[in-house]
């Protein structure tokens, strides 16, 4: 029987019980010296306001084919650029656990800028796992869709006074007010009423289980990224690093939702200027919640390489297909030891 490596044992106790505090001061820093980030979120903007004003003089028929063709390239578009900003995220925490040698100073904003040359790699080599990743999740929600219509239409349908409002609002194309509502509830019948009762906790359960879902998977993109694997392992490592580390997850996932609802609440009291500052301060929060990610799993993949490496990986890219490549058995000599092991993750400017 093997034994346990005790370097990677001392690592991560280290790891994990760090304070939890300094882990999002750390992940906050690093987006402080890091705002290059914030530049591939420009370019989706315009990417997203583009295909908005083609949308327009599109049909809204599910089943047009200029519509589909348009929602599968914004998809390869929106996934392309996961990759991409995934890759630099999770080079930019490498890099603060492992700084140059020749170093003692945080790097210039102006060194900061060549980590956007670490995104067009991270789509070429990452595009096709966050495609079958971002695939599952949509197949998921398909599926919720189409199978709680299926056991509506099973129990009867919903009562004609909600099919009559439902018509007006598309109609009209706006949300229908409270006294409406009333009015509609007014006239719904006992059994009208339990069956929307019982319609209203299968709608929940379904959402309830698709959030889990996706709490447990939340690490497969940081996962992808850090072991060039493939989605579906990229899912299960998520999950089994939920049972590894589930406090320090809980607390990544209600640290986020605490920041983002205070900031909504924060600028829904002022208005101007000021209000317009919410959707910045919202992508600081997203920017934080993806280092966070990467950072947890940064600090699990460090800790499964002997002191100093960076983990070993396909230096062309690829669509992941596997964990780690097998290590030559070969002994090495002095100078082989001294030799930079290829991989993926460089920080070479």
């Amino acid at each position: 029987m093997s034994k346990a490596n005790p370097k990677k044992s001392m690592h991560l106790k280290s790891m994990y019980q760090k304070s939890m505090w300094s882990m999002f001061a750390d992940c906050f820093h690093i987006l402080v010296e890091n705002l290059t980030l914030f530049w591939p979120f420009l370019f989706l903007l315009l990417i997203v306001q583009l295909f908005a004003a083609m949308g327009q003089d599109t049909d809204a028929d599910i089943f047009n084919p200029v519509l589909l063709a348009m929602l599968l390239v914004f998809w390869g578009l929106l996934m392309a650029f996961f990759a991409g900003i995934y890759h630099m995220a999770y080079q930019a925490v490498w890099r603060k656990f492992n700084p140059p040698s020749d170093k003692t100073k945080p790097p210039s904003p102006f060194e900061n800028l060549f980590l956007l040359k670490e995104f067009f790699p991270g789509v070429g080599g990452y595009f096709s796992a966050f495609f079958i990743g971002g695939l599952i999740q949509v197949l998921l929600l398909l599926g919720i869709k189409f199978g709680s219509d299926a056991v509506i239409e099973a129990w009867g349908g919903y009562p004609a006074p909600l099919l009559k409002l439902q018509a007006q609002v598309v109609q009209q194309n706006e949300f229908p007010t409270f006294e409406q509502m009333q009015q509609v509830v007014s006239r719904l019948s006992p059994v009208d009423i339990n069956f929307m009762q019982n319609v209203s906790l299968l709608m929940m359960g379904l959402l309830s289980a698709y959030a889990v879902f996706s709490f447990l998977t939340m690490l497969w993109p940081a996962m992808v990224i850090a072991y060039d694997t493939s989605a579906v392992n990229a899912y299960f490592k998520s999950v089994r690093q939920f049972f590894k580390t589930p406090l320090l997850m809980l607390s990544i996932v209600f640290a986020y939702i605490l920041v983002a609802v205070s900031i909504i609440q924060l600028f829904s009291m002022v208005g101007g200027f000021l209000g317009g500052l919410q959707g910045l301060f919202l992508l600081m929060a997203n920017l934080w919640f993806m280092l966070l990610a990467c950072y947890l799993v940064a600090s699990v993949r460090k800790s499964e390489e002997p002191e100093g490496q960076i983990p070993e990986g396909s230096s062309q890219g690829g669509s992941g297909s596997g964990d780690k490549p097998e290590k030559d058995s070969t002994t090495k000599t002095d100078s082989d030891a001294d030799e930079k092991p290829k991989s993926r993750i460089s920080y070479d400017a």
